[in-house]
């Protein structure tokens, strides 16, 4: 999704190398949701499931979100940005829990080592997609970020003994 807007919006062209990644990238997760040797149309999962609908609702979200977080950090940089953003939604969630009553903080004091580690990772995963997405191509940028797809789709094959079919083969591929 992020290709089109990133050509309008930011003039970022990809090459032709990279348009063949992303086409096999885009055929993989077809492959991957074949249940049996007959081809299915591509929309179908999104017309049959609200998950589906849902899911690809978030990815266009996730596409306008980098393409707006592309021209912040060309406005600035991207250290700055993610603290400026980061401090941000903190005020905005102090401001949200204050106004609704909320009151965490007996939670948090618990669950402040796990909170510190959790925060420190997704932080610096942060950090690194600005840092990245000031670097390069944003088609590029988002199209690495979603790997974390494979990673989950390995996980899920060590440790909850998922089968590995051959579409799911294909799909890694």
């Amino acid at each position: 999704f992020s290709l089109l807007p990133a050509w309008l919006i930011l003039k970022e062209v990809p090459t032709t190398i990279a348009v063949t990644g992303i086409v096999f990238t885009v055929l993989g997760v077809y492959v991957l949701g074949m249940k049996q040797n007959t081809l299915h149309h591509p929309l179908q999962p999104f017309r049959e499931d609200k998950g589906s609908r849902y899911m690809i609702y978030g990815v266009m979200l996730v596409t306008l979100a980098g393409v707006l977080d592309k021209i912040a950090i060309n406005a600035s940089n991207a250290l700055y940005f993610s603290f400026a953003s980061t401090v941000g939604a903190s005020l905005a969630l102090a401001v949200i829990m204050y106004t609704r009553n909320i009151n965490e903080l007996d939670k948090f004091k618990t669950n402040i080592k796990n909170l510190s580690v959790i925060g420190t990772l997704q932080g610096s995963s942060y950090t690194t997609y600005l840092l990245a997405l000031s670097a390069g191509p944003i088609a590029y940028v988002t199209a690495l970020r979603s790997s974390n797809v494979l990673i989950g789709s390995f996980l899920a094959i060590i440790f909850l003994n998922e089968k590995l079919t051959r579409y799911k083969l294909i799909s890694f591929g």
